[in-house]
């Protein structure tokens, strides 16, 4: 079970425990994926459960609050069934008596409410890109990791003064002096390495991370998502 909509975690393991008791079902163990979406098919407690379920060959039902806390993808949704029916394990479902029966109506009754939970998935996701799109032509922070140099500060990315300064560095070193050659992005990175400067995520400087960073217009001032190109001088480093 995952944490979509308004059944938190703990509703969805009230309401099974009280229809387990009230159906006699012995509760064995709860599997519940916290902050996992339904629509991800590569879920490591669903591969968990069909190992208890091979080491337990006495257990016959898996419960579940509804079909769309399982799955918001309908092909998703009928593999997992094929999965357990393979292992002589029913599904049930707390609000959808019979679901899973075998009887044709019930099969397309569940399938079209599994195409609706896929479709209702994939309104929620565009409105949230078009929501983020729109942010980012105002030049504002629209989502994922802060980039190396800044922080997020109530949901807004701020200058990270110290990490700032290595940003500069690196600018730097990749400007051509008037005699000479800039450094490559190996030679900065070993530069960086050898005077013990932190690397993005606390791993060694690599000559593609320095890539990475001086090829970025965010440090220039210039904000980017979704296709979006907006200056915003406050992000600006160098």
């Amino acid at each position: 079970m995952d944490k979509e909509g308004s059944y938190g975690l703990d509703v969805q393991r009230s309401l099974i425990s009280k229809f387990a008791e009230q159906n006699d079902y012995a509760v064995l163990r709860c599997f519940a994926e916290e902050g996992v979406s339904g629509a991800d098919a590569n879920r490591a407690l669903w591969s968990d459960l069909i190992v208890f379920v091979e080491a337990n060959p006495d257990i016959q039902h898996v419960i579940i609050l509804r079909m769309d806390r399982l799955a918001r993808d309908l092909i998703l949704q009928e593999t997992m069934l094929m999965e357990l029916r393979k292992r002589n394990v029913q599904l049930v479902s707390v609000d959808e008596p019979d679901l899973c029966s075998k009887d044709p109506t019930r099969t397309m009754y569940r399938q079209i409410r599994g195409a609706i939970s896929e479709f209702e998935r994939s309104l929620i996701a565009r409105r949230l890109q078009q929501g983020r799109v729109k942010k980012a032509e105002t030049g504002k922070y629209s989502g994922g990791g802060a980039p190396y140099g800044y922080r997020l500060v109530n949901g807004e990315l701020r200058v990270q003064e110290n990490e700032a300064e290595i940003v500069r560095c690196i600018f730097r070193s990749r400007r051509k002096p008037k005699q000479g050659k800039r450094l490559s992005y190996a030679k900065i990175a070993n530069m960086l390495n050898e005077q013990d400067i932190e690397a993005p995520k606390g791993r060694l400087w690599l000559p593609c991370t320095v890539h990475y960073i001086h090829n970025s217009n965010v440090y220039r001032g210039v904000y980017s998502y979704g296709g979006v190109e907006k200056r915003n001088e406050a992000l600006k480093i160098v």
